[in-house]
C-alpha cells in the first residue's frame, strides 16, 4: 500500500498555507521583501521559524457525540484520544481510560483515528473504525481493539463478517490519486493542526497530553482537570455547557509562524527536530564542497542496522559522487561505550585528514571491530599510531565527539542510523530504491533553484530553509518508509 498519501492530507490541513506558500514557492534571494530597520531583509539571513504552543496551552476542540465511546456527553471532563488502532500502546491507552471513567461519571472520552505506523493493519483498521461508527458498531469495535491481538488479517476479517461489513472497504487500497478517499483523513487533519504528532495522543478539557501515559499520571491529569470544571459548574454553569466555556477561548491552531532575522533572533530560534540546518564546513565530508543534495549521517559504530544503511548508501553514492556529498556525526549509545572509544579514534584521524580509511573499513565490518584492529588498519594506511593515540583523548577531540552528541540529543534522536537529507528527517535503515527516489527528487528541486539564480554555495541554506517551512504541514504525520529489518 502507498503510504505518501499522508503528505497530502496534512497539506489540506490549516488555512495558514496561503500566508507562506509565498515562502515556499518563490526564490528567497529575489522576492523576500521583509523589512527591517536597514530597509529590506537580508534573505540569507532570514528564517522562517514554526513552533507548536506551550504544553499547558488550551485548544479550542470539540469533540462530535458520534465519537463518544466512555461516559456521558454531558461530562464536565471530556478526554479525546487521537489512536492508531494498529499499535499496542493505543490500546492500552483505552483500556486505561475506560478504567478511569468507570470510576468516575464526570469523565467522558471520544475516539479519532490517526493511523501513521508502518503496519499494513493501521488503514484497515482506520477503516474499520469509521465504518463501525456509521453502522452503530463502535462499542463492538471498541472491545475489539481492547482485547484482540491482531496478529494477521484473519482475526479482521472474523469481525467484518460477524457484523456484516464489506471487506472490501475496510481492505481498500489508497493510491496517490484517490487520497479525497481516505476515510481517516478528516481525523488527521483535525489532530494535525492541533499539534498531534505520534498517537497515543489526548486532549484533557483541551489540553494536548502527548504519549502514553500511566493510570497513575492520567488520572492526576484529570483530577487537575476536575477541579477547575467543578469550580465552573460551582458557579452555577450548566453541567453541558462547563467543557465549552472551558475552551471556548481556546488556541484554533497549535502552530505559530514568524520570520525572524538569524542573527538578531539567535537565542530565540526554536530547533525543529525533523529539520537539520548547521555549519556543515567542520564535519567529516566525502563528496564535492558543495552539491545539490546533502546527507548527514548520525551513526553508533556498534550499531549493524547502521552499517548495514552505509552499505546501500555507498552502493547508491558512486552513481551520484559529483551531485552528493555525505557528512558523519558521531552519537554512540550510552550502552555501547567501545562506540564511543571509536568515535573519539575517528574524530582524531581527521587531524591527519584520515577519517574516511578507517570510517570505511569500520562500516565494511558486520561485526564490530576492536581498537587493536582498527589501529593496525591506521598503521596499514599510513596513520601516525602515535599522534592518533595522543588526540583520541585530548580535550580537543572528546569535545569533537561531545558537541555531535548533544547535537543528536537536542535534536531528539532516538532511532539509529537517523538520517537527515537536504535538511529532512530519515529514521532507519531506508531502502535503496526509496533512498534513490529522494536523491532524485532533491536534485531535481536543487537544479530548478540553480536555474533561478540561487548560487551553488548558498543551495543547501536555500534548500533546508523552504523544507522547514514545508515540514510545518508534514511535523508528526509523514513517517518515512522504515525498510524492516529480519
Amino acid at each position: 500500500m502507498k503510504r505518501r498519501w499522508v503528505l497530502s492530507s496534512v497539506i489540506l490541513m490549516i488555512a495558514i498555507v496561503v500566508y507562506i506558500s509565498f515562502f515556499i514557492f518563490s526564490p528567497f534571494e529575489k522576492k523576500v521583501k521583509v523589512q527591517n530597520s536597514n530597509g529590506n531583509r537580508d534573505p540569507s539571513n532570514t528564517n522562517i521559524v514554526v513552533t507548536l504552543e506551550p504544553p499547558d496551552t488550551v485548544y479550542k476542540i470539540i469533540p462530535h457525540p458520534s465519537r463518544l465511546i466512555y461516559g456521558q456527553d454531558d461530562a464536565i471532563v471530556k478526554v479525546i484520544l487521537f489512536a492508531d488502532f494498529s499499535n499496542k500502546k493505543s490500546s492500552e491507552a483505552l483500556r486505561t481510560l475506560k478504567e478511569l471513567v468507570n470510576s468516575n461519571n464526570s469523565v467522558a472520552v471520544y475516539l479519532y483515528s490517526f493511523p501513521i505506523y508502518q503496519n499494513e493493519f493501521s488503514i484497515p483498521l482506520s477503516n474499520l473504525f469509521l465504518i463501525s461508527i456509521d453502522k452503530g458498531k463502535k462499542g463492538d469495535f471498541v472491545n475489539f481493539i481492547e482485547n484482540t491481538v491482531i496478529k494477521d488479517e484473519s482475526s479482521i476479517i472474523d469481525f467484518v463478517e460477524r457484523h456484516k461489513i464489506d471487506v472490501q472497504k475496510v481492505f481498500e487500497q489508497y493510491l496517490e490519486n484517490e487520497l479525497s478517499k481516505l476515510p481517516a483523513l478528516d481525523d488527521m487533519n483535525l489532530g494535525v493542526n492541533f499539534g498531534v504528532k505520534i498517537p497515543p495522543t489526548f486532549f484533557v478539557n483541551g489540553v494536548r497530553v502527548d504519549g502514553l501515559k500511566t493510570k497513575d499520571e492520567l488520572q492526576t491529569i484529570i483530577e487537575n482537570e476536575l477541579a477547575k470544571a467543578e469550580k465552573i459548574l460551582d458557579a452555577g454553569v450548566n453541567r453541558s455547557e462547563v467543557y465549552h466555556l472551558i475552551v471556548k477561548n481556546g488556541k484554533e491552531t497549535a502552530y505559530k509562524v514568524k520570520v525572524v532575522d538569524r542573527v538578531e533572533h539567535k537565542e530565540k530560534t526554536v530547533i525543529d527536530d525533523n529539520i537539520y540546518e548547521e555549519d556543515l564546513r567542520f564535519v567529516p565530508i566525502r563528496g564535492p564542497r558543495y552539491a545539490y543534495v546533502t546527507i548527514v549521517v548520525f551513526v553508533d559504530y556498534e550499531c549493524p542496522y547502521t552499517k548495514r544503511f552505509f552499505r546501500i548508501l555507498n552502493s547508491l553514492y558512486k552513481n551520484y559522487e559529483k551531485d552528493v556529498r555525505i557528512f558523519v556525526k558521531h552519537y554512540p549509545l550510552s550502552t555501547h561505550k567501545r562506540s564511543y572509544e571509536v568515535a573519539k579514534i575517528l574524530a582524531a584521524a581527521l587531524v591527519q585528514r584520515k577519517f574516511w580509511v578507517l570510517f570505511e573499513k569500520i562500516m565494511e565490518t558486520p561485526e564490530f571491530t576492536d581498537e587493536e584492529k582498527i589501529y593496525d588498519i591506521a598503521m596499514n594506511n599510513g596513520i601516525d599510531l602515535e599522534q592518533l593515540k595522543s588526540m583520541r583523548d585530548s580535550d580537543r577531540v572528546k569535545k569533537y565527539v561531545e558537541d555531535d552528541l548533544i547535537k543528536g540529543r537536542e535534536l531528539g534522536i532516538k532511532v539509529l542510523p537517523t538520517t537527515y537529507i537536504n535538511g529532512v528527517r530519515y529514521e532507519g535503515v531506508l531502502s535503496s530504491s526509496f533512498l534513490e527516489k529522494i536523491i532524485k527528487d532533491e536534485k531535481r528541486l536543487a537544479e530548478r533553484l540553480i536555474g533561478e539564480g540561487i548560487k551553488m554555495e548558498e543551495l543547501y541554506d536555500n534548500i533546508v530553509r523552504r523544507n522547514k517551512v514545508k515540514n510545518f504541514f508534514t511535523k508528526g504525520i509523514q513517517k518515512p518508509y522504515i525498510e524492516k529489518i529480519k
